[in-house]
């Protein structure tokens, strides 16, 4: 009798009793997957960049200039960009020459059918501590007579982080200090610049023919809040082998305080032809 009268007591709970014995099912099945999908991120998180291996990239190109701003020239350039990561130790070279006949000139007549050298050269220094951030250190020089310097030495330092870094596509900025000191020329005294900077880098590689390319960076003087400077390369890239390829390169130099008598924006277009080494050749070099 006893058992008939408990009989639909158990029948009302149970449901109960199913319920909350799936809850801690239901809670474990909700914890593995996220456990799954915490790896799955992990995985292709690392994947961007094996730090385990060695990587090496290099580009030259060259071609035809077209300059406007503080001087109207055409002639030729070349530059180069050299990657060599030793796992997570990556070293970069940029080096680059303009050499431009002028046919007019602003602050100076008499550069007029003369060639206006802007000659430059960096060396950085990336560390991974994690595998899309860096610490970075570097320096290098420039020679720019279309502005008015003679000579110029530069040092940095800093951070850098991917947002993402894709095969087709990558995002990178950093931020840091950056050291110039510019010898200008006569009568002008020499200056000191400590400024913060801004790069951004941005890289889409539409097919295995067609690349873009988008370099910013922004340098504030610490000292001057009116000396600004903004340096800027569009590159549009046209692949034609594995390892050749045509560059579009749109390239800005705006310098809000520049050497007296000079304009503030100067712009160069250039078409040149790219050879391209190592690493992703039919690819962008960051």
């Amino acid at each position: 009798m006893k058992m008939r009268q408990s009989l639909p007591s158990l029948l009302i709970y149970l449901p109960l009793f199913g319920i909350l014995a799936g809850i801690p099912i239901e809670l474990r099945a909700q914890a593995a997957d996220k456990v799954s999908a915490a790896k799955d991120l992990e995985s292709s998180y690392a994947e961007d960049l094996d730090l385990t291996k060695n990587e090496f990239k290099h580009e030259t190109k060259a071609g035809a200039v077209f300059a406007t701003g503080n001087t109207k020239s055409f002639l030729v350039d070349g530059a180069s960009f050299t990657l060599y990561r030793i796992k997570r130790f990556e070293n970069k070279w940029n080096l680059g020459a303009y050499f431009n006949r002028v046919s007019s000139s602003v602050a100076n007549p008499g550069l007029v059918g003369t060639i206006a050298n802007y000659i430059y050269g960096f060396y950085r220094l990336d560390y991974y501590f994690l595998p899309r951030t860096t610490v970075y250190v570097g320096g290098g020089g420039y020679v720019d007579e279309v502005k008015g310097i003679d000579l110029a030495g530069v040092g940095f330092v800093g951070v850098s982080h991917y947002f993402f870094r894709e095969p087709k596509y990558s995002l990178n900025v950093s931020l840091g200090y950056d050291y110039t000191f510019e010898d200008r020329i006569f009568p002008n005294p020499d200056v000191s610049i400590h400024a913060v900077a801004f790069g951004l880098n941005y890289r889409h590689q539409f097919n295995d023919h067609v690349g873009f390319g988008q370099k910013i960076k922004l340098l504030e003087n610490g000292g001057n809040g009116r000396d600004l400077r903004l340096f800027t390369d569009t590159e549009l890239k046209l692949g034609m082998t594995k390892h050749l390829a045509i560059v579009l390169g749109f390239h800005t130099r705006f310098d809000n305080e520049p050497v007296p008598g000079f304009k503030k924006l100067d712009t160069i277009s250039d078409v040149s032809l790219a050879l391209t080494f190592g690493g992703d050749s039919a690819k962008t070099c960051p």
